[in-house]
């Protein structure tokens, strides 16, 4: 009886989290806790490689979107697969599949995120800051932190 209830039970567990899963990355709010965390991936690789090679990798061009969005994915050949597995991909099924930015001068970095659920008035264009090193450089002064989200 115990191996039927536990059997039961991994069933459950295993049906249920792809449904959560789902419901999160499927509501704008889900998406941005998303790209924060994924901001959060990609901001422990790059202290991985800086204790490693005592610098940032450098900024990539863009891959299929207008300068500078979606550029993370260039990193690929600096970070994968020996400090992040892969480049963490938007949630969104948004014409970048990566909606992100990444700014270094090699001594420091800026990772950028546009998140739906924030204040448009308060923060330009949707973007904020969601993982940096350093001193923001001058063209970025204007973006804020990213808040935290509920």
């Amino acid at each position: 009886m115990n191996n039927r209830l536990t059997n039961a039970v991994i069933v459950a567990v295993l049906i249920i989290i792809p449904v959560v899963y789902f419901s999160i990355t499927t509501t704008p709010l889900g998406r941005d806790t998303q790209r924060l965390k994924n901001a959060h991936n990609l901001e422990e690789a790059l202290k991985q490689y800086f204790s490693d090679k005592q610098s940032y990798p450098v900024m990539p061009a863009s891959t299929d979107c207008r300068p500078p969005y979606n550029d993370t994915p260039g990193l690929a050949n600096d970070l994968v697969p020996k400090y992040i597995k892969s480049i963490p991909q938007d949630p969104d099924t948004r014409p970048c599949q990566y909606y992100d930015i990444y700014w270094s001068d090699t001594h420091n970095y800026l990772i950028m995120a546009n998140l739906e659920t924030i204040d448009r008035g308060q923060y330009d264009g949707n973007w904020c800051i969601a993982a940096a090193t350093g001193p923001t450089p001058k063209d970025w002064e204007k973006y804020k932190q990213c808040p935290p989200l509920p």
